[in-house]
């Protein structure tokens, strides 16, 4: 199993210093790499962990896209359900953003959160 082999070695003469000149000759295995089979190895690796990425991505469903409050009187609570849903197959974070300053006044308060 030997990589590298010497097949020649020469010593040349020299007048002009007391060290010997000297040359050799090698044989060396080496692999080739296949540029083909390498991109297509890549692009299989590049596949492989786009899709392990995409099933860490969390997935939520909301039950209704709009909320409607109707018959809203001043001082007098206004209660609408909201339900998330958790479709992925990893855990989903979520929280309520507070609004910004100046915005219209409304209230959000987790009331429960289940787990099923």
């Amino acid at each position: 199993p030997n990589q590298c082999c010497q097949t020649r070695y020469e010593r040349h003469p020299s007048n002009m210093s007391d060290h010997k000149p000297v040359s050799a000759s090698f044989t060396v295995k080496a692999k080739r790499i296949d540029r083909h089979r390498l991109v297509a190895a890549a692009a299989e690796v590049t596949r492989e962990l786009d899709v392990a990425d995409n099933e860490c991505i969390p997935c939520v469903t909301v039950d209704d896209n709009e909320v409607h409050f109707e018959g809203v009187e001043y001082r007098v609570p206004n209660i609408r359900r909201i339900v998330l849903t958790n479709t992925g197959s990893v855990v989903a974070h979520f929280r309520f953003i507070p609004k910004p300053s100046g915005s219209p006044s409304l209230t959000v308060r987790e009331a429960s959160i289940s787990s099923e």
